[in-house]
């Protein structure tokens, strides 16, 4: 079951919820790292109805995007396939008002089972916060598609994800297991010191509890979550190699259901894959693709 988008589209889902993040101009770093805490959680429930898989990018392949928030602020975003085998995805989006970078490259792995796949991406999602020269160090859970043969189709989350920050020494270390979600924030000063717990269900509701204090309280509540529209290019004035472009006529068999159509079509956008290029993105020593404008990027927004 395929969506009818690509998996670079999809990545920038997130940003929706950028408000989320604004509070980062935050004096206390301690209130800071809390506030990307719930930025982080707050992307995981956005999925198209049903279980669907994303159309994997071709190398070469990027996708741009812009949010335009109630504050009048826009977060920009680019992505692009910078590899083929293994497949990887390498993204940067930026808000100027708000002094707040994100970068990733992520690689997706498949492991098929034979009635579940595991889809992980290694890799870490780094948000840097201009203002206060810090940045947010972030991993992934694993996605499981459960009934591929037989019971009902459904998707979990599973496994391990952090978040550190080195410049404040603060941490979460976070349990995913279906669709709840457990906590330990602590100092790296001190980690068997617990400063809050979390959870809840990153679907719905996340509770906190300081354990100074001992009291409980909502975290994060999906359904009362600030939200943006995306904006994107329309499809005439989009690049050749452009996601919504390239796939446009694979788009158009995937909603009628024409399966057959879809897989040939398929096959023949990879035979001809090797005639893209990348363009935005260049890789560094530490093996991670960066964004050939950072300079200026990060310039604008201090």
């Amino acid at each position: 079951m395929l969506e009818s988008r690509s998996l670079l589209e999809r990545l920038s889902d997130f940003l929706c919820f950028a408000p989320l993040a604004f509070g980062i101009k935050d004096s206390d770093p301690e209130a800071r790292f809390l506030t990307l805490i719930k930025f982080y959680l707050a992307g995981w429930h956005v999925s198209p109805q049903g279980i669907k898989s994303p159309l994997y990018p071709i190398q070469g392949e990027f996708f741009r995007c812009s949010f335009n928030h109630y504050d009048n602020s826009q977060t920009e975003f680019i992505g692009e396939q910078v590899a083929a085998h293994p497949s990887t995805s390498a993204f940067c989006a930026w808000n100027q008002q708000h002094k707040l970078l994100v970068q990733a490259c992520l690689t997706i792995q498949n492991k098929f089972y034979p009635n579940s796949v595991e889809v992980s991406m290694p890799g870490v999602l780094y948000a840097h916060v201009l203002s206060h020269e810090e940045v947010y160090e972030m991993t992934y859970p694993s996605y499981i598609i459960k009934g591929l043969v037989f019971g009902t189709m459904k998707m979990e989350m599973a496994g391990n994800a952090t978040i550190k920050c080195p410049q404040t020494g603060y941490v979460v270390d976070m349990q995913f297991n279906s669709a709840e979600v457990k906590g330990k924030v602590y100092h790296i000063s001190n980690p068997n010191a617990t400063l809050y717990s979390l959870e809840g269900h990153w679907d719905s509701i996340v509770y906190i509890t300081g354990h100074k204090t001992n009291t409980k309280e909502v975290f994060l509540d999906i359904s009362q979550l600030p939200s943006a529209e995306k904006s994107v290019p329309p499809i005439p004035e989009q690049e050749m190699n452009e996601s919504g472009r390239l796939w446009s006529d694979v788009i158009q068999l995937i909603r009628k259901n024409d399966d057959r159509g879809v897989i040939e079509t398929i096959s023949k956008m990879d035979a001809a894959a090797e005639q893209w290029k990348v363009q935005f993105f260049a890789k560094q020593e530490n093996a991670m693709w960066a964004y050939k404008n950072l300079s200026n990027v990060v310039a604008s927004c201090r």
